[in-house]
């Protein structure tokens, strides 16, 4: 490709450091549409104010730890993502041919999606609701 058809291509692509919701990016060599802001957030460690609901809780959170050591799996931090405002966001979920979370800085910007204004305005503002609907702990822990 001719450095001129490249500026071509490049000019007025604005580059972002947190793409929109709708934006089109690249993510290991595939483009997916991003679909909602995430943030990792840590296992605090306090499962529970019922003493004996904590124990329960604590003791087969112990055993999957021993388990996922033992079979060479990660198992140093529990995490999960939530939704989040994009100021906060330290992964998008993007929307592709296999949907998947990935880290923000690790995410190409391609440009905005050819979709109407409305649809990409009613789009965003689902993307809003499920945040604020989704203030709920999700039961999805993973471990690193």
């Amino acid at each position: 490709m001719s450095n001129e058809r490249l500026h071509h291509l490049l000019k007025g692509i604005e580059m972002k450091t947190v793409p929109e919701i709708t934006d089109l990016v690249m993510y290991h060599g595939e483009r997916y549409r991003v679909t909602y802001y995430k943030k990792k957030v840590y296992d605090s460690g306090h499962h529970s104010d019922d003493e004996d609901v904590r124990e329960i809780i604590d003791k087969l959170i112990e055993e999957e730890h021993e388990d996922r050591k033992s079979k060479n799996l990660p198992h140093a931090r529990r995490f999960r993502y939530m939704y989040c405002i994009a100021d906060e966001a330290t992964h998008v979920s993007l929307y592709g041919l296999m949907p998947c979370t990935a880290p923000i800085n690790e995410v190409v910007y391609e440009g905005p999606i050819c979709w109407s204004q409305d649809l990409i305005d009613r789009t965003k503002r689902e993307a809003v609701s499920e945040f604020r609907l989704s203030n709920y702990p999700p039961l999805d822990w993973q471990w690193e």
